[in-house]
Order: C-alpha cells, then structure tokens, then sequence
C-alpha cells in the first residue's frame, strides 16, 4: 500500500512541475445527461460520474442518452450515497470495470457493498477497480479476459470467485489481502499470474495452476498461510526465483523433470510427482550447506552502494543507494555472482542517467527500473532470459534499448509510459508480446516484430501515435483488443497470416490505418466490419474453401456442412482459420456430388452418415489420424468401389451400411479395417499389395511378406508404418513410451530393408543432434510441441530418403529399438502418431 500510494503522490508532482509529460490517452470532452457524466471515444461512452441518489441497488445503464457505454472509468462525484449501495448490477454490453492496466478505482472503497452482477460482455477489470469492498462475498466473471493490479485487494470477506475459460491474465496484488477466500479455480487458458495476486489469501488451502500458465510472478502465493498444496501442470511455467512465490508449508505438485520440481530443490520445498500417490516425500534440495557457509536465505546485507540478500549461493540486489548518474551493476556481491536484479529505481527518479548491466545477471525483477525518469539508456546482456512486469515503466527519457538474445517474453508493462523511446529491439527467441507492453511509448517510430510471436496482448502498442506502419508475421495467431489503440500516426498495418484472431473491438486498429492481407482472411473481415480501407495481398497458398460451413471449439475445427458445387474434386482443407480440422459432422456432406474427397491428416472423427449418398464418390482414403468412422458415414455411396483405411486401429461403426455393399476395403492385416470386411462379407485387400496372410516365399523374393510388431499390435510393412509411442511426463523412469520394433523375414530370400519416407502429422522430425542434452530439456513448450528426434535401430530418421536400416535372412527375425528424444514439455500424456514407409530389395 504504501509502494503504491508513493508511485501516485510522484506522478502527480511531475505533472504539475512540468507540462510537457505526454499522457496515453487524449480525455473527450464530458457531457452530462441527467445523473450520469461520461465522455464519448469513438462513439463511445466512458462514465466519470454519477450526481444522483442511490438506494441498496445500483444499476450501471448500457447507453447514456442514445450512446452506447463501453466502460466505466470512475464515479468522481459520488457522496455519501455509495455507503447505500449493496447490490451493483452492471448492464450486459459495458466491456471495461475501471481502465485497464490503470486505477480507476470506480468501486473502490465501497465497503457495504455485497454483490456485484457482472455480464458476460466485460473483459477487463481495470486497477484497484474494488479494493477494499471488505462486505463483497463473492463474484463471477464469466467474460472477463484480464484482471489488472489490485482489482480486488483487501476484499476481505470475498469467499469465492468463478473465472470462465476467457481468463488470460491476473495482474499484480489482484486478490491479495482476500483473507476468507476458500476457492478458486484457475481455468485452462489462463496465461500469467502477477506478482502478489494471491498474497494473504490465508484461507486458500490448495490451487491447482493450468497447463497454460506460462509465468508466476514474485510472492504470487506469499503468506498464505494455510495453503498445503499446489500443482503445478505446466512443466516449463516461469516460476519468479523467490522464496516468498509459495509459501514454505505448501506441498508443490508437478512434473519430473519440471519448473515445479527445480524450485522445490531450490527452496527446500516437499515436492510430489503429480499423479503419484499422495505420501509425503522428503524435501529434493540436496544437503545444507555447513554452518557460516551462506548467510541466511533473505537477509539483506550490503556492499558499497549495494544491498542485497543471498540464496542458493546467488547474489539478489533488491536497493541501490549510491550518487546515481552512470551505474555499472557489480557482478558479484560478497563473493557470491549476482544473477537477479530485484528493485533498485524507487529511491533514484532524479539521478540515474544509464545503467550497464553485467554478464551473468539472469532476471530483472517486476518494476526494477521503473520511474527511473532521466535514465537515457541501458545495457542488457545477452544472459537475462526473464524481465518481469513493469520493470522500465514511466522511464521517460530512455531512448533506445535492445532485449537480449534468448528472452521468449515480453512481459505485461514493460516499457508503458516510455515516451522517449524511439526504437527497440526485438531478438528473434521472443514469442509473446503481453499486454501493454509498449504503451504510451509516443515517440516509437517502428517496431520489427519477429516471425516466432504468437501472441499480442491486449493495448500492447496503445498510444505510439509516431507509429506509421507495422507489419503482422505470419507466426501470429492472436491480437488482443486494442492493440494499436490511439496510435493517431499508422497509416498501414499487414497481416502474413491469413487467419489471425483478431480482437474485436474498433480500437484494436486506429480507422486512418489502411488494413493489408489476403482475400478472405480475418484481417478482411474486420475491415468489412469497421469501415476499414482494405487492401487484398497475394493469395495464401492453403487459402479454405468458400463453400464449407463450420464451427471452432476448444480449438479444433468441425465441418457442419458443405454448399454443393460442380466440383468433381473436394479438397478439405487441414485448417480453417488457424486451427485443425479434426471432425467431419453428422450429415456434413450428404448428397455431395463430388467423385473424389480427399481428407485432410488432421482429420479424427468421422460422424453418423457424414458422407451418406455421395452417389458419385468411386474411392476414399482415410488417414492414420481417424480414430473414429460411426456407423452411416459412408451409406448409399452407389459409386464408391474402394475404401483405403490407414490406421489399423480404428473404430468403425459396426453396421453394415458404413460402408457400401460394392466397396472393396484396404487395410492393414491385422486391423478393425479387415475385421469390419469379414463380419459382413466384403472383399479385402492387404494396403500396399498382396492378400491377407500372404504365401510364403518360395526362394526369389517374389512374395517376401515383411511382418512388424509394435506392442500387441502386429502390422504389414510393405506399406506406410505408423510407429506408435506415448509421451508421458508421469513416467519419470521412462517418460517416452515405446517398443522395440520386431521384423520377421517370413521368406527363404535374404532382403535388406530400408527406410523409404519419413512423414508425421504432429511432429517436425529433426537430427538427433540438434542440441545438446540440455538443450533438448530447455525447448520451450512452442518447440516441444513440434519437435522430435527419431532413431530406428540406431539409424537417424531426420534426413531418410531410402536409408539402409537392417538386413534379414530368410526366416529371420530381428528387434530394433525405437528411440526418441523430445522435449516434453507437455502438461500430460500425449501419443505422436509417425509414418515410416519401409521398402526392401533382395539381397
């Protein structure tokens, strides 16, 4: 609170010293209809005051004299009526409780309010917006994308609180001081949790933390004194390198190897494999060191100008108290090499120029450099690979900066209110830019944003009104709402992606900006609907087809229906929008007068009569990827002559209308595909040539039959081979799954057998040697998911283009091993499906 009230009292005596301080947004003129003061911004209204009476209910109207209300920013003049108010009902279509990234504070201090109504249509809950409402008990935010600082701090008889899937960030001190708070969940898609957001919860008793939580930030659960347990589901989450982020009595719960586990041994903190049984093990830290050896964990010594505390042998410079002007950051401190930089702007506003940062330093701690006013530049190494919230802020002179190689995000605030800034640069490791990243900075002229960001917070780049032009690359799949809001100089912005998701709100491009990207993409489409100018790009070479409808969940992509054509051809297209194509619905195409379908390797499901009387269809493929084909799925398809079906474990409808009469199936033998033609009298065929059960060779090879057993499952290897193997985080002793590979030589003739093509649907197949073997347990979880080293009896699948694997007499039968390295940063057990195609010659 006082770290607070300090940072309010210093702004406001620079603006009053000096009128040239350049604010982020431009205030409208206030208007007055009835009780109710707003402003209007682009069609509009911001309410900034409400001049009547108010009895136990408080209703927050959704338009003000004909205009719609898009947020609340405060009440300026509420009196002593607000100690009436227990109920506030907030009005559905109101998008924004305070402003976001600020304190607006519109509710706070509201101490007899109890309930608050919150529709759907809200997305963010600005700073401080109910601080000390100490009578709230509980609340629901069920649209709610953001949560900004202390939104919620001190609600101290808050008891629960409901969070929806939208959920993406919760912002430093946001629940802290709730006291009573007993539950809460944090649902899947929640992305950071800010420092202090659960500090004083001393009712929590345990939290379960999501697979998409990538970064927890210092003291995030500190004091909450009865909480016993925390899981931790991501492996690869940035957990803050302190020891108050969980408290010392929490059990930690996570993977092995993990985040999770690292700063249980780091901290001496009881550590659990998740998913093993519920015994308490020893704490993993390894032995403490002998007496005098370390100072005690967190106690602040110092050095010359320095103060610092030591832990785990590190040295941690929390305040600088030195003249200022050029600072060099020592790399050691009493012996020990300082690898994080807590805090050291909050006494130096007016003195530190520049600031050179040593080699070694790992993290910059949240709000570190911040309101250091006259600092004009700073030199980070390339060994920091965390920068926390807030950390150059409000620093008003720095000009130029450039992020060091290796770091992956850019935190929430990093450089807001930087409006000297004119250039920074982005190193190509950067994968997510979080909300208001860059805004205020109004002197940023350009900005390059590599080709690895997939993300763009919301208000990122607000109010960089010397902007002029910014191009999107086409690794971006979101941009929040806002994201260019105010920035009053663009005039063009491009999207390489065609299929962007791009926040609908009329801020999140300014209207002078001329909209670039390809016909039918995202970017058009919003164009279209805000009255955008827009300019159509060259054609994206997988652009979807027209004439399909759909539906996107969790997701994945269901075809619900296709608009019939003349087309002789009908490509499905792997993704729509960005997003896979897993699922063909119930009737999706019936009466498609197509006579060929091609489906894409995405594909899972095919549903109840997806494709009933297809009359011209004459032959079909199904990929490895359909586990399921219900009943119907084919039915009526008087023309189909041939069904090939590539995963010999797939379920098929057992009916015999999934298939026509007529239809020969292929197969693998053994498979579900071969199962299903013997129970209703179909001819089948063995996919790659030859019969089931084929004749046994008689000497020259002509009818050598190669048998392979994965597991149980016992497969033909003439054809396509899908290597099957699960990677489980669990399995700590054997983390990826597999069997070794059996080849039986069911012939006289000696072959050699030889790799032919190598294909995956999920997987990037990469040399084993492309890092190291701890480089291969740094991939970020982005990496992980897309990368994998295969090795089939010692011999590197990356680069196989008919690679001599192994050679069998006659008769003979040999086991290779299949080896994999990966990263595993997978939140759970996960199975990759890979193609070998085998081929073999005589010998």
């Amino acid at each position: 609170m006082k770290r607070k009230a300090l940072s309010v009292l210093l702004v406001l005596a620079l603006v009053i010293g000096s009128m040239t301080v350049n604010v982020d947004r431009v205030y409208a003129e206030i208007s007055v209809d009835g009780n109710w003061e707003y402003e209007v911004v682009n069609g509009e209204a911001y309410i900034t005051g409400y001049m009547g009476m108010a009895g136990e209910t408080f209703i927050v109207p959704s338009e003000i004299d004909g205009i719609p209300v898009r947020g609340i920013l405060w009440f300026r003049w509420f009196d002593s009526w607000k100690e009436n108010v227990k109920t506030v009902i907030i009005s559905e279509g109101i998008k924004e409780i305070g402003r976001p990234g600020s304190s607006s504070t519109p509710f706070g201090g509201w101490t007899n309010l109890e309930n608050v109504v919150i529709p759907s249509s809200v997305e963010y809950i600005g700073g401080w917006a109910f601080q000390g409402c100490v009578s709230l008990t509980n609340i629901n935010l069920p649209g709610v994308v953001e949560i900004s600082g202390g939104a919620f701090e001190d609600c101290t008889s808050l008891q629960t609180v409901s969070l929806s899937s939208a959920i993406r960030s919760i912002g430093s001190s946001a629940f802290e001081g709730c006291s009573n708070l007993q539950n809460i969940t944090l649902p899947e898609g929640l992305e950071e949790i800010g420092a202090r957001a659960f500090k004083d919860c001393t009712s929590l008793v345990s939290v379960v933390i999501p697979s998409t939580v990538s970064y927890i930030g210092s003291g995030a659960f500190a004091t909450c004194n009865n909480l016993t347990e925390i899981t931790v589901l991501n492996p690869n989450t940035t957990i803050y390198n302190d020891s108050s982020t969980f408290p010392s009595q929490a059990v930690i719960v996570g993977y092995d190897p993990s985040t999770a586990k690292e700063y249980a041994v780091q901290f001496g903190r009881t550590f659990r494999v998740y998913g093993s049984s519920s015994g308490g093990e020893e704490p993993p830290g390894g032995e403490e060191p002998p007496s005098g050896e370390e100072p005690p964990s967190g106690e602040d010594l110092i050095e010359g100008d320095w103060q610092y505390r030591v832990e785990n042998g590190e040295a941690i410079i929390t305040i600088y108290f030195g003249p200022g002007g050029e600072v060099v950051i020592p790399s050691t401190l009493g012996g020990y090499p300082v690898k994080e930089i807590a805090m050291i702007g909050l006494m130096h506003q007016g003195e530190i120029k520049s600031i050179v940062i040593p080699e070694g330093v790992e993290r910059i701690g949240d709000f570190a450099f911040n309101m250091l006013y006259y600092m004009e530049s700073i030199v980070i190494p390339n060994t920091v690979r965390e920068i926390g919230y807030n950390a150059f802020d409000e620093c008003y002179s720095l000009k130029s900066v450039s992020l060091p190689e290796g770091l992956t995000v850019i935190s929430s605030s990093l450089f807001e209110g930087c409006t000297s800034l004119q250039s920074v640069y982005i190193p190509s490791s950067v994968t997510t830019i979080h909300g208001s990243a860059f805004r205020g900075c109004s002197s940023l002229t350009g900005v390059n944003i590599p080709n690895n960001v997939t993300y763009i917070g919301s208000n990122a780049f607000e109010g960089c009104t010397s902007l002029t032009e910014i191009v999107i690359p086409s690794s971006v799949t979101t941009i929040g709402y806002d994201v260019f809001k105010g920035c009053t100089g663009l005039t063009s912005i491009t999207f390489e992606n065609a299929y962007t998701n791009i926040g609908n709100s009329p801020d999140t491009i300014p209207a002078g900006a001329v909209i670039k990207g390809y016909t039918g993409s995202t970017a058009e489409q919003y164009a279209n609907t805000y009255g955008r100018t827009f300019i159509a790009i060259d054609q994206p070479p997988s652009q979807p087809p027209l004439n399909f409808t759909y539906t996107i969940e969790n997701g994945e992509v269901t075809i619900t229906g296709y608009i019939d054509s003349d087309d002789s051809v009908v490509n499905i297209p792997e993704s729509i929008e960005g997003y896979p194509v897993t699922k063909i619905d119930t009737y999706a195409f019936v009466g498609c007068r197509a006579t060929t379908i091609n489906l894409p390797s995405t594909l899972e499901i095919i549903d109840f009569g997806a494709f009933d009387y297809c009359r011209n269809l004459t032959s079909i493929t199904i990929p490895s990827s359909v586990v399921t084909i219900k009943d119907y799925a084919f039915n009526a398809c008087e023309s189909l002559t041939e069904v090939i079906i590539l995963n010999p474990n797939a379920y098929i409808g057992d009916c015999a209308e999934t298939f026509p009469e007529q239809a020969k199936i292929v197969g693998y033998d053994p498979s579900t595909a071969k199962d299903y033609a013997i129970k209703y009298g179909r001819t089948f065929e063995v996919y790659g040539g030859g019969q089931s059960g084929g004749e046994e060779d008689t000497g020259d090879g002509s009818n050598i039959q190669i048998i392979g057993e994965v597991g149980a499952s016992t497969i033909t290897i003439t054809a396509p081979l899908v290597v099957s193997f699960s990677i489980d985080p669990n399995n700590k002793e054997r983390p990826l799954v597999t069997e070794d590979l059996v080849l039986t030589n069911n012939g006289n003739a000696s072959v050699n057998v030889y790799v032919k093509s190598v294909e995956s649907q999920d997987m990037q197949i990469i040399p084993s040697d492309s890092y190291t073997v701890d480089g291969w347990k740094r991939l970020s979880k982005f990496e992980t998911e897309r990368k994998l080293a295969l090795l089939l009896g010692g011999k590197d699948l990356a680069n196989a283009d008919n690679l001599f694997l192994v050679t069998l007499k006659g008769k003979e039968t040999k086991s290779l091993p299949v080896d994999v390295k990966h990263g595993l940063a997978f939140p759970m057990a996960k199975s990759c499906s890979i193609q070998v195609v085998l081929s073999y010659s005589l010998n």
